[in-house]
């Protein structure tokens, strides 16, 4: 390992750097899902829904993921102002994968719930 001053400095840019890139990915993401979810649950833009069939899913299902979206966008705003303030690669790891989780899990059951 290197104990050069300069190589030490340049490296604490380069991790405050990716740390702000993690940051700034994480907060699209968060406004990406948040828009898409205001479509589809206050919009009714229901030709967002990959796959949407009214006669294979009940009435309820684009409000269901519409909500879904959302949730998933403000989890991600969160955890964008989290990863700026924790210098942590991998508790930065962490928080990014919960929302994904959160999405996986909640599309999979509301696709079994709401199918006719």
């Amino acid at each position: 390992m290197n104990k050069n001053p300069d190589y030490v400095k340049k490296m604490g840019y380069i991790m405050q750097l990716s740390n702000l890139l993690m940051s700034f990915v994480e907060f699209a993401m968060a406004v990406l899902f948040i828009c898409i979810g205001y479509k589809i649950y206050y919009k009714k833009k229901y030709y967002l829904i990959n796959g949407y069939d009214s006669n294979k899913h009940s009435e309820k299902y684009p409000k269901d993921i519409g909500k879904i979206e959302l949730r998933a966008g403000f989890i991600w705003l969160l955890s964008s102002f989290f990863t700026f303030f924790v210098q942590n690669f991998a508790f930065q790891m962490v928080i990014f994968f919960v929302p994904i989780v959160y999405l996986i899990i909640a599309l999979i059951t509301t696709e079994k719930k709401h199918q006719l």
